[in-house]
């Protein structure tokens, strides 16, 4: 049984994110959450993240590493965590204040689940790092920054395939569907995904976002039974809880 406190690793990938890091950072200890250990992968950056992240010093880990892209910083991060759960933030997005509280109450409680997720609200940027313009309605989206996850589930799933630098984390809950990992999705929302014209995704089509490459990688497991991937694969409504 985890105890109501668990320690929860939180790791943050970053690659010249001096325009958002400190709000991420900031969005995490405003949890306030007593049993927290926050990494910072600096995946090469060239610009003032680590002086940044520097006046945190003491209750961040900052870990530097050469470009490799945003799996294999995440992946870092997950092997350098303490934790048995593990959180996921980009540097330019925000965890709303009730995230932890509500997707570790629901971690914790049901033993059987290896992932927890809350809805995701996007948030239109003016500009590379400019003020919020608009917020749109809360939508379910499967990437790393709205859930919790218990480490063993990497286990079970694999770590992110650092050959993709789009849309690796689309593939990575692909892979956990055909694992057959325990997931819902609760109906609260417990990130912010800001939309800015430095996103790495921003202006690109599906073929450019890795979407269709993540979509045949399947087709070919599944076609060849691997890792055990079904025939067809359940929809994301499938695991949204009830209100």
């Amino acid at each position: 049984m985890i105890q109501n406190t668990p320690l929860i690793s939180v790791v943050i990938p970053v690659y010249n994110g001096e325009n958002f890091i400190r709000d991420a950072i900031q969005s995490v200890l405003d949890q306030n959450y007593p049993n927290l250990e926050i990494l910072v992968i600096d995946d090469g950056s060239k610009d003032q993240t680590r002086t940044i992240v520097d006046d945190y010093s003491g209750q961040v880990t900052y870990i530097h590493q050469l470009n490799q892209g945003p799996g294999a910083a995440r992946n870092t991060g997950l092997k350098m965590a303490k934790a048995e759960i593990i959180g996921f933030l980009d540097a330019d997005d925000l965890w709303t204040p009730s995230h932890l509280e509500t997707l570790k109450d629901r971690l914790v409680l049901d033993s059987s689940i290896d992932v927890v997720l809350g809805h995701t609200q996007s948030q239109e940027l003016a500009g590379t790092s400019g003020s919020p313009e608009k917020l749109l309605k809360p939508h379910v989206l499967p990437v790393f920054g709205c859930g919790l996850f218990k480490k063993q589930v990497f286990e079970k799933v694999g770590l992110i395939d650092t050959t993709l630098h789009y849309s690796e984390d689309q593939d990575w809950f692909i892979r956990a569907k055909e694992a057959k990992a325990s997931m819902v999705i609760l109906k609260d929302t417990v990130l912010i995904r800001r939309l800015h014209n430095n996103n790495m995704t921003s202006g690109a089509n599906w073929r450019d976002a890795g979407i269709l490459a993540v979509l045949r990688k399947s087709l070919e497991r599944r076609k060849h039974g691997e890792s055990g991937a079904t025939t067809e694969l359940p929809m994301l409504s499938d695991y949204i809880e009830d209100e």
